[in-house]
């Protein structure tokens, strides 16, 4: 069984923003993630911190720069840079 609150605490907003990551879903044993920039290396890094902290399959999306903005807005009403 997969711990959600712990999967959302590893992903922060200040690293979902600084790799351009959003969170699509969060299953039993897969997580779905989407990413402007699917070769980025902070998009690799996080996907193996992932599958090895957690032991999960990361399925990955590509995602417009609108698309990333929206979930963030909608998500984490004050952005890092804000901050």
């Amino acid at each position: 069984m997969t711990d959600v609150t712990e999967i959302t605490k590893f992903l922060t907003p200040s690293l979902c923003e600084d790799a351009g990551i959003i969170i699509i879903n969060i299953g039993d044993q897969t997580l779905d993630l989407g990413a402007m920039n699917l070769a980025y290396s902070k998009v690799k890094n996080v996907i193996y911190e992932i599958e090895n902290k957690f032991g999960l399959k990361v399925n990955l999306k590509q995602i417009t720069s609108l698309e990333w903005e929206t979930w963030f807005e909608n998500t984490h009403p004050l952005s890092v840079e804000t901050i």
